[in-house]
């Protein structure tokens, strides 16, 4: 005995993922019970589906056939969270596609009047234009989909293009080239810079999203052979770096934090090529970045308020001059303006690296702690700001200190024994 409709007919109605698991569930014997009954020009399968859930659910699936056995309406509701043509009602009616006729060969079948055959083909005629132009929103909605995204992929080059005086990519050199995209991380609560190399664009010249290196570039690779000197001087220096990936250290690694003088370098060289990026967060270049002039820094105490159980305190704070600059913490600082493409070093005036890293990472204290500690502040503050809870210090300059203890050796004979 063969099936009572077939079951591939359903995918008409469902879209292929709720098809695939509503067939896995039925394969997977989870419809615990069902029953069957005439419903008008149709039939009314009820039953229970175990799911995620401890109670199974309920569903009630309206199934209309045609003498030919096609499945030509079908409507399903289910206690689930989704409700409507979910995956228990597949499995359900596929259940029903292979063991209905079974159930119904003992049924009495009544003779159907010419007014239900007419409704019956009417109901079949909607049915099928119904599942028509669902099919047709679908495809549309599909294609629209395609060209809504093929057109960011678009403005996202065209941005790029527009902001590179140097026409990095034309329409007639459409070769894979290596690209220097900057991005920041944060790091205990302040921001770091960090480069990853990429590959852009694709061979097959269309634009789309740079790829990441994976391996280390050396001579006898087709890009690393094609590239430039200075993107051979790049990439030397990025291995000098530290990598900013969890598990690496030094070597190669496509994403790595500038540092030292081979780090300044590095975005030094990288600008130079016309193909230093910032990354956006969806991985896509966005602006071309230049090498900029110094950006001094200055420092500041900050209130802090009360935030929770911690107490109210201040916070020595560090700011450029310029508004619209990041401040990054590497070692040494830099600085990034995304909006006029520029980025750069920071002058510390003075201040060492290992303890402008430290003087970064400044904590909330509370005013009673600064007052108690004030003269060890002042002394390793040095020229900086002390906070303004605490007095002033005055500074003495112009003046130069005279000796007023001299200290000599004493004779062996002069030594009290």
């Amino acid at each position: 005995m063969g099936p009572w409709f077939f079951p591939d007919d359903l995918q008409d109605f469902v879209d292929y993922p709720t098809w695939t698991r509503g067939r896995q569930l039925f394969l997977q014997n989870k419809v615990l019970e069902m029953e069957m009954a005439p419903d008008g020009a149709g039939w009314m399968v009820s039953g229970r589906v175990q799911g995620t859930q401890r109670a199974p659910y309920k569903v009630r699936v309206e199934i209309t056939l045609n003498p030919q056995s096609q499945l030509v309406d079908w409507f399903a509701s289910c206690t689930c969270p989704v409700g409507d043509g979910c995956k228990h009602a597949v499995a359900l009616s596929i259940k029903a596609a292979y063991q209905g006729k079974r159930l119904l060969s003992d049924a009495v079948q009544l003779p159907m009047d010419a007014e239900t055959a007419a409704a019956l083909r009417a109901r079949a005629e909607e049915a099928q234009r119904v599942a028509q132009v669902r099919l047709a929103q679908q495809a549309e909605e599909a294609a629209e989909r395609q060209l809504l995204g093929w057109l960011q992929q678009v403005d996202a080059v065209d941005r790029l293009v527009r902001s590179n005086p140097a026409q990095l990519y034309t329409v007639a050199d459409r070769k894979e080239q290596y690209v220097y995209l900057v991005s920041t991380s944060i790091t205990q609560n302040v921001p770091r810079l960090q480069i990853s190399l990429a590959v852009y664009p694709k061979l097959n010249g269309q634009w789309a999203k740079p790829r990441s290196v994976s391996y280390e570039p050396q001579p006898g690779y087709g890009m690393y052979d094609s590239a430039t000197t200075v993107d051979h001087q790049v990439l030397r220096l990025m291995r000098a770096c530290k990598s900013a990936r969890e598990g690496y250290s030094y070597g190669f690694a496509d994403t790595v934090w500038p540092m030292g003088e081979a780090g300044a370098l590095l975005l030094r060289q990288a600008a130079s090529t016309g193909r230093l990026l910032t990354r956006s967060a969806s991985g896509y270049p966005e602006r071309v970045l230049a090498w900029g002039e110094p950006e001094p820094l200055q420092w500041a105490w900050s209130e802090v308020p009360a935030l929770g159980t911690a107490a109210p305190g201040w916070r020595l704070q560090a700011a450029l001059e310029r508004p619209g600059l990041l401040l990054c913490a590497n070692e040494p600082p830099l600085y990034l303006d995304t909006a006029a493409g520029v980025l750069g070093p920071v002058l510390a005036d003075g201040v060492a690296s290992d303890k402008l890293q430290a003087l970064l990472k400044a904590p909330v204290v509370a005013e009673s702690v600064l007052r108690k500690h004030a003269d060890l502040l002042t002394q390793r503050l040095g020229a900086l700001p002390l906070p303004p809870v605490l007095p002033s210090v005055v500074q003495i300059t112009g003046l130069r200190p005279t000796a007023c203890l001299q200290l000599s050796a004493l004779p062996a004979s002069e030594v009290p024994s």
